[in-house]
């Protein structure tokens, strides 16, 4: 078999070993798709014996897919259609000169005459954020020279010598230090250099992409809020916008990301569920390319019909779901409400609170209400349960709990009565 289980040493990921005619020797590795089973032997007799099912069945198809795309590129590089020699400012270049080309803001400024695009503060980010990749992996490293370990190690120095901050000496002069960059802000470039060198793959410019080491989120990191402070902070929303207010209320109840919930579309929305309202994140949208379906509370349902409803009645043509009329008639379709979160934070005095805490809310609450760890899991979209793990404790308390509402058996007086 092309995809097996080694059990001699153990190993907790699917494995593959294949041979093309051309190569002098077979190609063998892991797939980093976990099993799905802790004992590796039993995996192994299903597997021999076919008879895989649930988590097991899964994570070989996964494999398999794996397996599939590594046997398409090795192909392809034999019969030579993919490039060699392309480098990390042939990938950047590649992907910014894309990206600009469709921006809305780029489109608005050559329109206004604007001559200068470096003005432009989307086009700054895009250059910053190339910069930083050339200075952090060498603009003429060639792509296929990237590896797992250079990537970590890129961001092991962003970590460490990010950007310069002010610091008073000892006689209350003014020095000047070197300060990592933020988790928030190094995984934001590791998502720009994702984005850049997958783009480049698939323009058959390298063979394959390294490993992305984004940071992980630490349990003791995880932002929650309590009932009160989310009454507060949907006081704060709903005077600033009822527009913001919706938003937020969506957030809290369907655990969605950012990204996955301004490009929701209404054909993705079942209103007419009688059951229950089921919203789809469709794979072109969510961060781990699988769609996904969750159920929201009868009063969401309610909020979207009202939204579409004062759509209809605007004369709105597209169907973004959270599109909204400006003050000139105008429609937006917004990516995010950064200059709401500002207000919010300001007013609540909550100066950590993002778009995405009411991501970690939404879990801790389902936790919290009896829902089981594979269970959110699966709501919030995660590949797997380890992602999942950042909020385990907050299981525990529930289990916990419940040990409180076990019965007091009189062990001692069935013993005498024996």
């Amino acid at each position: 078999m092309t995809v097996f289980i080694r059990i001699s040493p153990p190993s907790p990921f699917w494995q593959i070993k294949f041979k093309h005619p051309k190569m002098a020797k077979p190609i063998r590795q892991s797939t980093d798709v976990r099993i799905g089973m802790d004992d590796i032997e039993a995996a192994h007799r299903l597997h021999k014996a076919d008879k895989m099912r649930g988590d097991l069945r899964k994570s070989y198809d996964d494999a398999v897919a794996v397996e599939r795309q590594l046997r398409d590129e090795t192909e392809a590089r034999i019969e030579g259609k993919f490039a060699k020699g392309a480098t990390v400012k042939d990938a950047t270049q590649l992907y910014f000169d894309d990206v600009l080309s469709i921006s809305k803001a780029v489109q608005k400024a050559k329109a206004r005459g604007i001559e200068d695009l470096n003005k432009i503060p989307v086009v700054r980010n895009y250059y910053s954020a190339m910069r930083r990749i050339h200075e952090g992996l060498g603009e003429n490293t060639a792509l296929d020279d990237l590896s797992d370990e250079i990537v970590k190690a890129w961001r092991k120095r962003m970590l460490s010598s990010g950007k310069k901050i002010a610091a008073k000496g000892a006689v209350g002069r003014k020095s000047v230090l070197r300060a990592g960059l933020s988790e928030a802000s190094v995984n934001a470039y590791l998502a720009v250099l994702s984005t850049v060198l997958n783009t480049a793959h698939e323009a058959k410019k390298m063979m394959k992409v390294p490993k992305i080491p984004f940071i992980k989120e630490d349990e003791g990191e995880v932002k929650c809020l309590e009932n009160d402070e989310v009454a507060k902070v949907m006081a704060a929303a709903r005077v600033y916008s009822v527009r913001v207010e919706r938003v937020l209320t969506f957030l809290f109840n369907a655990g969605s990301r950012k990204t996955e919930t301004f490009l929701l579309t209404w054909p993705k929305v079942d209103l007419m569920n009688n059951r229950v309202c089921k919203i789809t994140f469709p794979a072109p949208t969510t961060k781990t390319g699988n769609t996904r379906t969750v159920g929201v509370p009868d009063h969401v349902r309610d909020m979207l019909r009202e939204m579409k409803a004062e759509q209809i009645k605007g004369g709105y043509t597209g169907n973004r779901v959270f599109a909204y009329q400006r003050s000139n008639g105008k429609w937006e379709e917004p990516l995010d409400i950064n200059d709401a979160i500002r207000a919010l934070q300001a007013a609540t005095g909550m100066e950590d609170f993002t778009l995405h805490v009411c991501r970690h809310t939404y879990a801790s609450r389902l936790l919290r209400g009896g829902a089981r760890l594979i269970e959110v899991s699966k709501l919030l979209g995660h590949k797997d349960l380890e992602t999942t793990q950042i909020y385990a404790h907050l299981e525990q308390d529930n289990l916990d709990d419940a040990v409180k509402f076990l019965p007091a058996w009189n062990v001692g007086a069935t013993a005498v009565a024996a």
